[in-house]
């Protein structure tokens, strides 16, 4: 998959590629890239076969709302590496990682067909989602947009929605899940795993002295949404393996009062030196909430119980 920016807009092999063959958009923020996002995808590449052209998503690295209600920002579901990662997997040929400025925000649905669609992309057809709207005019109807295209000879054309027994994917809902916890259902939505990825920082050393070393996990994005505090069965990739793992996200409240959060992993039945490595986690499974323990003790117990029982989810 090509990954086009911002800064390529008067790049000429760009240019080349776009025009070398038709071009069907969509154009979302995509967060999570989850199964009602597949679903659209697929028929954006349906289109595009049909066509024999080339598949585009047009989206931001950024959420738009960072630019329009900073104090309104939801967390992400993906940064821009893993959107980018889970729409190569999909199949999409090409994707647009578009800057979200504000002068960008103050564009017309009409301003954006003309100067993105057309002119920079030579799109000859726009997929839109069945409740997707875009542009500054954000009262504009799926009608003007195909009246709009009409004048820029793009078709647009409508997506229905996905449903499956009932089921609604959206990012704010699976957010939503994973907050209370639930990444079963979670996962379910989404379509794959939800990941959390960075580096090993150090820690203060508490698991090892009680027998579970821990990896101490620095998320690359600040953004990304960590899910409710407790303890998770989970796959760790790290140098290139994956390993059945216990995550624990919280803040500590046997030991301390801080109010810090932590994301501490516990390879099971491994002993790696991993400070400074990239790791990512695939949550599989919820364990159990926060606790406060009475005693070390008390705590070496449940985390031999949480080990057990990620074992069965996970072997």
């Amino acid at each position: 998959m090509r990954i086009i920016r911002s800064s390529d807009r008067t790049d000429p092999s760009c240019q080349a590629l776009l025009q070398s063959t038709p071009i069907v958009a969509a154009v979302g923020f995509f967060d999570g890239v989850h199964r009602g996002h597949a679903y659209l995808l697929d028929l954006l590449k349906q289109e595009a076969a049909r066509r024999h052209g080339r598949s585009l998503v047009i989206t931001f690295p950024t959420h738009p709302r960072k630019v329009l209600q900073p104090q309104q920002t939801p967390p992400l579901l993906t940064t821009a590496e893993e959107k980018a990662r889970l729409l190569e997997v999909l199949g999409i040929d090409l994707c647009a990682m578009i800057d979200f400025t504000p002068d960008f925000a103050r564009q017309t649905s009409q301003a954006f067909m003309r100067d993105y669609l057309r002119q920079w992309f030579h799109t000859d057809c726009l997929l839109v989602g069945y409740d997707h709207h875009f542009g500054s005019d954000a009262d504009a109807s799926f009608e003007r947009y195909c009246e709009e295209g009409r004048a820029l000879d793009i078709d647009v054309v409508k997506a229905d929605e996905w449903t499956e027994a009932s089921s609604h994917a959206s990012s704010s809902a699976i957010r939503r899940l994973l907050q209370s916890g639930d990444v079963d259902e979670a996962t379910r939505l989404l379509g794959h795993a939800y990941t959390l990825s960075g580096t090993i920082g150090d820690g203060r050393g508490i698991g090892h002295t009680l027998g579970f070393p821990t990896a101490n996990l620095r998320t690359d994005n600040p953004d990304k949404l960590l899910p409710k505090d407790g303890a998770y069965a989970v796959w760790a990739a790290v140098d290139g393996h994956d390993y059945a793992a216990m995550t624990y996200i919280g803040r500590r409240p046997t030991f301390d009062d801080s109010l810090e959060r932590t994301i501490e992993t516990h390879l099971i039945g491994q002993r790696l030196e991993l400070y400074g490595k990239p790791m990512t986690l695939r949550f599989t499974a919820r364990l159990r909430d926060e606790q406060t323990f009475a005693s070390t003790d008390a705590l070496v117990s449940q985390l031999e119980r949480d080990v057990a029982h990620a074992k069965t989810l996970l072997l």
